[in-house]
């Protein structure tokens, strides 16, 4: 496969994939809702804009490549399943949805409202497949190091504070966006192994504590500066399908359900994953030290 289509370049993974994308040589179509949304002079990459509501504009755009990659985040399923579709119609062989993440394969995740999308997104792609009309990939990667760093979803570095789930000593898959766009190398690079199935990679393994401890290293304060409640996702979980219950539905109660699925011990950690077919490299304490401290020495406030 050497032509690709990508929806949501400009977002946070979107652009980290178009890099990995364009360091491998591949031949880019960006498509976007409006123009100027990819930096000029990336080669091998043409912005095309779209609309994503018109299946006639998204089949001529996709004619002609051999995978279609959607990072569009929080599209909704039936913009997903629209562009599936219109992949479909311009003969397009794989379709790598916008299902990264934490494992949704996992039962008990699979049962989590948040994954609905995911789950029906992939059962379509299930049904074409079986009817020889294209193939699929998704990709699980768990945690997002660099943006979950940059967001407080796992710690806080500037306020120094870290809820540790389910005690914080159990390993956790976690997974910079670069990586991700490296797996997403990987799977065009290797269509026979990947084909039909989720791949799992992990670019670093390591429990929250672990997490602390080295920006602690980075950033000597002291363990008494740190503020570290102990906290279950049970609960969490269970305190967000009440609220859910009563008809709120926002990030708060969005929160549970992710943490759930992130940080329980039994779905946190991948002990098997892709990494040496897709070309991941897991980082040793040394190398996940670096990759901390490049990462937060960017965000606004860390002393």
């Amino acid at each position: 496969m050497t032509k690709v289509a990508l929806a949501g370049s400009s977002g946070s993974l979107g652009t980290a994939v178009l890099q990995q994308l364009v360091a491998a040589g591949f031949e880019i179509t960006a498509l976007t809702r409006t123009a100027g949304k990819v930096p000029v002079g990336l080669p091998n990459v043409t912005e095309v804009v779209v609309n994503f509501e018109n299946k006639d504009s998204l089949i001529e755009a996709l004619r002609g490549h051999e995978a279609v990659v959607s990072t569009t985040g929080s599209q909704s399923k039936q913009a997903q399943l629209a562009l599936i579709d219109a992949a479909v119609a311009a003969g397009v062989s794989r379709f790598v949805p916008s299902s990264f993440g934490s494992d949704y394969h996992d039962p008990e995740n699979r049962a989590l409202p948040v994954y609905a999308d995911f789950i029906a997104v992939e059962e379509y792609l299930g049904q074409l497949a079986a009817d020889n009309k294209i193939t699929w990939t998704s990709v699980a990667n768990n945690g997002f190091l660099d943006w979950g760093l940059k967001q407080r979803f796992f710690l806080d570095v500037v306020e120094r504070r870290c809820t540790l789930w389910d005690g914080g000593d159990h390993l956790v898959s976690f997974t910079r966006l670069s990586a991700v766009g490296q797996a997403v190398v990987g799977i065009l690079k290797h269509p026979d192994e990947t084909r039909n199935r989720i791949v799992y990679i992990q670019e670093a393994e390591a429990s929250l504590k672990d997490l602390v401890n080295i920006v602690n290293e980075l950033h000597p304060a002291g363990a008494d500066s740190w503020v570290l409640p102990l906290q279950s996702t049970k609960d969490a979980v269970a305190e967000s399908y009440a609220a859910l219950a009563k008809g709120q539905l926002d990030m708060s109660v969005l929160m549970g359900f992710l943490v759930r699925a992130a940080l329980r011990p039994e779905a946190s950690h991948f002990k098997k994953n892709d990494n040496d077919l897709l070309g991941v490299k897991l980082l040793s304490r040394v190398g996940l030290k670096a990759a901390v401290a490049e990462i937060i020495e960017n965000i606004p406030g860390v002393l």
